[in-house]
């Protein structure tokens, strides 16, 4: 019983050295060897009385230890650096005494061979119930943490020798006592992981104990194998999966239970394991639409939402960078703002945010969230057109919009503004009627405008078309329309037939009269007056110009023969008229007739080598025979054609001073032409412009005499009475 003892006091001590301390280095053991020379006594170290729980003083040895090449160990030797002490006698019974080596100070063996002194010393457990002698000795021994290779005994010679006789008081009773000590490898866990507890139990008492088990309100009942004698202890195992139903903190408590003479003796331990569950929640937020070049501010919120602190979190977003790195306890939340501008070009923006944490056992946990910017283009088309390409003064020019949106996004509020024309009116396009402008949609606006004379010219206006997307961005475009403002001056000719320079009622116009257009003293245009006698000059700029008339033969004007017109741009310059009136004219025939009329008219004229002073002459030129003289002498065919002429020329004369030639003189050069035809000798051409005087004195015989003449009655007698014809004998 007292080497089964023995053995397992080995075996604890072995197992409390490494829960309870690192694990110094050390050698293979195969390569050391050990021999222990006595410092003092040739036979035993130490030799008294003690009673139990008394130490023996301090005994001194010598150890020498034998490395094996280019091998390092770690001196001190005691119970709790992973070497050992054996407490034997003479007859291979090991007990557990308690056993302390102490060398002093770490030694290190960095050669083969080397001596350290060392001071042992043994207790008498205090649990020790028998009187009497005792011989032992105490060996060094190394291990091992692993039950894959078992300790060994190490070394040369019997060890130290001790003799101990026990004194076992008179107040040294049995007594039935059990202690338990629970631990296990974690004092934190997560759901899943296996959770190891260790249960030493320990007889505390001064008897042996049996039956001895152990209840746990997590692992069950476990049986400890044989009895427990005083001082001895062992150390059993069990696990624990943690389950998601496990409360957190998780307590577990173990209760040992032994028997002593159908007495029961017990004790109990616990040990807490926190169950983490850690756990992390980000959010994020930001606008739901932007533009290119806008600066959109994010809001990311990240939070502690499990039962243990995260001291090693990050935020960070695929798009915003790192925004965080830091600490947060339970339920700690933390917001950040970050902003970032939308950069040109630019689709829709989603990005997202990653936060992560790891608990005190290292376990990673992240969340993540995302958020999508629509990145809005919005546009505007608009194109403008007018109804007329040119226009005049009080023209009404109607204006049609046609506005579309070329971009992503419906568009509201949409409207046309003319820089002339004003607000444009909505015609048509909305086909879903819901009031937006959409991506497939063609709109429709019209306006008006009414030219006014002096508008600029061209008239060049300006529409612009706007609307607003869902966030109230205003997008606008523009486009023109050019109308030619054309000016133009009208007018009538009209035949002023009492010559009073007024176009009265019942005068008519004259057709076919070509009318002048002049600027800057040069003649630009030129039109006929129509079957009304109407005339136009159109397309005209603004500007200063006269327009004349182009008198025609046995015509004169009543009115100016031109006037000036001074046209701003758009125009319409009217009444432009000029009055005209044929001459008056009587035929040689009146004019042999009305001898006093006659003669009041008349003037003093020469005609070759005539001169006409009194009326007897006047009245021999009607009078005189053409083809004979006063003597009945024929005439020669020149004189004969002279005489022709003679009588045209005196009535042409007598028109002109009595009513006045037209506006192209065309009497005086008659006149002029006859009375130089009369004088030579050439015969066509007297017969020629006879001709043309006689036309002349015929053009306006049909009119009425001008308001004031009266020629009084014809008296062909009177006036041949005094008609010296024989004047005319001799020509020229």
């Amino acid at each position: 019983m007292k080497r089964e003892l023995c053995l397992f006091l080995i075996a604890a001590l072995a197992f409390s050295m490494f829960a309870a301390f690192p694990r110094l280095a050390y050698a293979d053991p195969a390569n050391f060897s050990y021999s222990y020379p006595v410092v003092q006594g040739p036979d035993f170290a130490y030799v008294g009385n003690l009673t139990p729980g008394d130490w023996t003083p301090w005994v001194k040895v010598n150890v020498t230890i034998s490395t094996g090449a280019g091998e390092t160990i770690t001196f001190p030797v005691t119970q709790t650096g992973g070497w050992f002490a054996e407490v034997s006698d003479s007859g291979g019974n090991k007990w557990n005494w308690p056993v302390e080596a102490v060398p002093g100070p770490t030694y290190t063996w960095n050669s083969t061979t080397d001596t350290v002194t060392v001071k042992i010393r043994v207790q008498v457990p205090t649990n020790w119930t028998e009187e009497g002698c005792v011989t032992f000795n105490v060996k060094l021994y190394q291990g091992y943490d692993s039950g894959t290779r078992p300790r060994k005994t190490i070394g040369s010679g019997d060890g130290v020798h001790f003799k101990v006789c026990v004194k076992i008081p008179p107040s040294a009773h049995p007594a039935a006592t059990v202690s338990i000590v629970k631990t296990a490898n974690v004092t934190m866990a997560h759901v899943g992981d296996v959770i190891e507890y260790y249960f030493n139990v320990t007889n505390t008492g001064n008897v042996k104990l049996t039956g001895v088990y152990i209840n746990d309100n997590l692992t069950g009942r476990i049986n400890i194998t044989g009895d427990l004698g005083p001082g001895e202890w062992t150390v059993v195992k069990a696990t624990h999966s943690v389950s998601g139903n496990d409360p957190n903190p998780l307590v577990n408590n173990a209760t040992v239970y032994a028997y002593y003479d159908r007495n029961v003796v017990y004790a109990w331990d616990t040990w807490t394991v926190d169950i983490l569950h850690p756990a992390i929640e980000v959010s994020k937020s930001g606008p739901e639409y932007a533009h290119e070049g806008d600066t959109i501010t994010y809001t990311i919120t990240v939070k502690n939402t499990g039962d243990c602190p995260l001291p090693d979190v990050v935020v960070s977003d695929d798009v915003l960078g790192s925004i965080y790195s830091g600490v947060l306890d339970v339920g700690e939340e933390k917001t950040f703002t970050v902003t970032y501008t939308v950069p040109s070009p630019s689709g829709d923006i989603t990005n997202s945010v990653t936060a992560s944490g790891k608990d005190a056992l290292g376990l990673t946990v992240n969340d993540t969230a995302s958020w999508t910017v629509d990145v809005l283009h919005p546009a505007i088309a608009i194109k403008k057109s007018a109804d007329k390409d040119k226009a005049y003064a009080g023209d009404t020019i109607t204006y049609t919009y046609t506005v579309t949106n070329p971009g992503d996004t419906p568009l509201k509020d949409v409207t046309v503004v003319d820089d002339v024309a004003g607000a444009a009116t909505y015609v048509s396009g909305d086909t879903d009627g819901d009031g937006l402008l959409d991506m497939d949609e063609t709109w429709i606006f019209t306006a008006t405008y009414t030219v006014e004379a002096g508008d600029p010219d061209p008239l060049v206006n300006n529409a612009t078309a706007s609307g607003k997307d869902i966030t109230d961005y205003e997008v606008t475009a523009t486009d023109t329309a050019t109308v030619d403002l054309v000016a133009k001056i009208c007018g009538y000719k009209f035949y002023d037939a009492n010559a009073n320079g007024v176009w009265d009622d019942g005068e008519q116009g004259l057709s076919g009269w070509t009318i002048e257009l002049w600027q800057g003293g040069e003649k630009i245009a030129e039109t006929t007056t129509g079957p009304d006698g109407s005339y136009c000059f159109d397309g005209l700029d603004a500007g200063v110009y006269v327009v004349k008339e182009v008198a025609q033969q046995y015509w004169k004007c009543t009115t100016s023969s031109s006037i000036t017109v001074e046209l701003q741009s758009g125009e319409i310059s009217g009444n432009n008229n000029f009055g005209n009136a044929k001459i008056v004219t009587r035929t040689q025939g009146f004019w042999a007739t009305h001898p006093d009329y006659t003669w009041s008219v008349w003037s003093k004229e020469t005609i070759g080598s005539k001169t006409i002073d009194d009326d007897r002459k006047l009245f021999g030129a009607f009078w005189s025979n053409i083809a004979y003289t006063s003597t009945g002498k024929k005439r020669t065919l020149l004189d004969q054609a002279r005489m022709q002429l003679l009588q045209q020329l005196v009535a042409a004369m007598l028109n002109v001073k009595a009513f006045g030639d037209d506006d192209l003189g065309t009497g005086a050069k008659l006149i002029a032409a006859g009375k130089d035809a009369f004088a030579g000798t050439d015969r066509a051409k007297i017969l020629s412009i006879a001709a043309q005087l006689e036309a002349f004195n015929k053009s306006g015989d049909n009119l009425p005499l001008p308001p004031g003449v009266n020629p009084g009655p014809a008296d062909p007698k009177k006036a041949q009475a005094i008609a010296n014809i024989g004047f005319w004998d001799s020509l020229p």
